[in-house]
């Protein structure tokens, strides 16, 4: 990421050296992650407001991620949520099935890539200590904890970057907060109809077949580390 505020990223790398701790609660680490992600979304609104009053030009990129096997396409759909609540739109090319297409201001994008690069590591190194009880299918235990996790991880991301945007909202006078975020979208679906003029919409939908798996993978996912490795840094996860 770049031009970070250094008072937030410090206090961003702090909680996560808490969250890493392994003498920290399972309880104490889903509050810290909360804390994580709450601060990244209310730092991406700030700062999207202070641009917006310096008068500095909104750039938007178009950033292309490969969502490669296994689970490419569990992996294309927390992608894809994260970038929708970062006010970014994800594209599926027709006839690429391994890449999502990230159209979004370029702050809003790294923070995005942080995010979901973090949580494949998590969500695939969560998956393989998990404990899969007796009798139950392999492939269908992960295929089924891969979903409750994607599932629940975006859910949070989704509830933390609500409560920073009503927070900000709440400390500041008028409806500047929505104003700067409406104009960004704006710009998004601007920079959308440029490149796919002609755009159809594809919903990827994913069941799962394994309630043992799901519950698990929904439990990791309620303690992962989202917004964890690292702030400033650079990841490769997203190919993996």
């Amino acid at each position: 990421m770049s031009e970070l505020n250094d008072k937030w990223a410090d206090k961003v790398r702090a909680l996560m050296a808490k969250a890493e701790d392994p003498a920290t609660t399972e309880a104490e680490r889903e509050s810290i992650n909360e804390k994580i992600v709450y601060l990244v979304a209310k730092f991406s609104i700030e700062d999207s407001m202070l641009k917006d009053a310096a008068k500095e030009a909104i750039e938007v990129i178009s950033q292309r991620f490969a969502t490669k096997n296994p689970y490419a396409v569990d992996k294309q759909l927390l992608l894809s949520a994260i970038a929708r609540v970062f006010h970014s739109q994800p594209i599926r090319p027709s006839g690429v099935k391994e890449v999502i297409i990230v159209i979004g201001h370029k702050d809003d994008v790294e923070k995005i890539f942080m995010l979901y690069a973090s949580l494949v590591i998590q969500m695939i190194n969560g998956l393989a200590t998990a404990v899969k009880p007796t009798g139950v299918h392999g492939k269908s235990f992960n295929a089924s904890w891969i979903k409750g996790y994607v599932t629940t991880v975006s859910q949070r991301v989704r509830i933390a970057y609500a409560r920073a945007q009503e927070d900000v909202r709440n400390s500041t006078t008028g409806n500047g907060m929505e104003l700067v975020l409406r104009s960004r979208d704006v710009a998004v679906n601007a920079k959308v109809h440029e490149e796919f003029p002609v755009l159809v919409n594809r919903t990827i939908n994913r069941s799962f077949s394994n309630k043992a798996g799901y519950g698990a993978g929904s439990a990791a996912g309620r303690n992962a580390d989202i917004g964890q490795n690292r702030v400033g840094g650079s990841r490769n996860a997203i190919s993996g």
